[in-house]
């Protein structure tokens, strides 16, 4: 898979552009690297000086398969509240939401179930595709305020989202995969041609193996001693 393609062949007709874009919405904290993320991908370029957004599109053409080319529309929304107006529009019109926390701010990690809960009551029971990304994977263990192993757990178990990615934007970790990840799903779920695959099965689904009275989820237990940056989950 060619994740960094942004263009397509026209002649031939080696490649079609699917008719119906891909709308994802990147959400979470201010200064989480939701931008970083969305620059990584598109122009394969990182700035570390945080800048606030407001609200920015992207498109990319992104080639799936051989003979397919989904077309990506990304919004990159804002990471405070004086807009609360323009999230409802994005959750209420994206196909699927990329909510980003930061591994060395354990409150934007509580910013995330927050907006995952408004996501579902604002979408109702219309298909939801939620991926949680850890982001900031370059952050020594010693300054992390979350634990990534007992966050992962949280997001998929407890929480029932979809997905659950580590990144770094800054080293350019997994964020090609991420898109991807999300792109295969929803060319999937377009085309339902594959209702055995792993990525068709339904949320919560997938992380049976762990019991849900593994988790005790507050703030304390995804925070990680100084003195001991060993993850654990009470």
């Amino acid at each position: 898979m060619n994740g960094r393609s942004s263009s397509t062949k026209r002649n031939g007709g080696s490649s079609r552009v699917k008719s119906r874009p891909l709308r994802i919405a990147i959400m979470g904290a201010a200064a989480v690297g939701k931008t970083c993320i969305v620059n990584r991908f598109m122009n394969d370029t990182f700035n570390e000086k945080h800048k606030a957004t407001v609200e920015d599109f992207h498109q990319k053409q992104y080639k799936i398969s051989k003979n397919n080319v989904q077309l990506m529309e990304i919004v990159d929304t804002t990471g405070s509240y004086q807009f609360p107006a323009m999230m409802r529009v994005s959750m209420t019109i994206s196909h699927a939401f990329i909510l980003v926390f930061s591994l060395d701010d354990s409150k934007s990690f509580e910013e995330v179930d927050r907006l995952r809960q408004e996501i579902l009551e604002e979408r109702g029971d219309k298909p939801t595709y939620i991926v949680v990304v850890a982001n900031k994977s370059d952050v020594p263990e010693r300054e992390r305020e979350v634990c990534p192993i007992t966050a992962e757990i949280v997001a998929t178990v407890d929480w029932e989202c979809d997905d659950f990615i580590l990144t770094s934007a800054k080293d350019d970790i997994n964020i090609t995969t991420l898109f991807s990840e999300i792109t295969k799903e929803h060319y999937l779920r377009e085309n339902a041609q594959c209702t055995d695959s792993p990525a068709t099965v339904a949320p919560g689904e997938r992380r049976k193996s762990v019991p849900l009275t593994f988790i005790n989820y507050t703030s304390s237990n995804l925070r990680k001693s100084k003195a001991n940056t060993s993850c654990t989950i009470s």
